[in-house]
């Protein structure tokens, strides 16, 4: 039997991206378009289909495609439309996982980690959430792929494509926001964690007998 189950996730990058050229987090892209932080989610998520029943688009489509100047269709081309789920399992073995998801041997480590040391890195989850909100939304989308935080982790390169930009641009950015994440303000809340090393995790579940 698979030892792990992973979750896929699906999210409409061009919705994601033109959102992080213009600098804002969801609910200042909610606001400039004029729905709820949750159905623009939902639509970035697409935990809903941007075409209602009766064959119209959703006003949240619509108030989109009207904000970037654009038609429906560019922000949710056919293969998007085809898409009926935003999520996916899978049941892989331990050893396949490094080179399905290019973790490091850090992050790889975590797969057989002890219940205390799962619980050390929530922990640390929770207190660098805290922090994150001290970051712009790009440097706080950077930091959180990057170390893998919500999100399976990312090289720079990776990341420079979805935002336009080269790696060396991310890796410019990453730097600035860890330099805000050291600034006294922020870093007594991660005093207990002292090695950058353990930022850099991947919580994957095992899977239940």
């Amino acid at each position: 039997m698979k030892e792990l189950e992973i979750e896929v996730r699906v999210r409409n990058n061009l919705l994601k991206t033109r959102r992080l050229a213009l600098g804002f987090n969801q609910t200042q892209m909610a606001e400039a378009i004029g729905c709820s932080q949750a159905a623009y989610g939902a639509l970035e998520a697409m935990r809903v289909p941007p075409i209602c029943k009766d064959g119209t688009w959703r006003k949240g489509v619509e108030n989109l495609a009207s904000y970037y100047g654009v038609d429906p269709e560019d922000l949710f081309p056919d293969a998007i439309q085809a898409v009926d789920k935003n999520k996916a399992v899978r049941y892989v073995d331990v050893k396949d996982v490094p080179s399905l998801i290019g973790v490091g041997s850090h992050s790889a480590a975590m797969l057989t980690a002890s219940p205390d040391e799962l619980a050390g890195q929530l922990e640390l989850r929770k207190r660098i959430e805290t922090v994150l909100p001290t970051l712009s939304p790009r440097e706080e989308e950077v930091i959180r792929r990057r170390f893998g935080i919500g999100c399976i982790a990312q090289t720079q390169a990776i990341i420079g494509q979805d935002f336009g930009v080269g790696g060396g641009r991310i890796q410019q950015i990453e730097a600035k926001a860890l330099r805000k994440l050291r600034h006294p303000k922020s870093s007594k809340h991660l005093r207990d964690f002292v090695r950058p090393d353990d930022y850099d995790y991947v919580i994957i579940k095992k899977r239940s007998s």
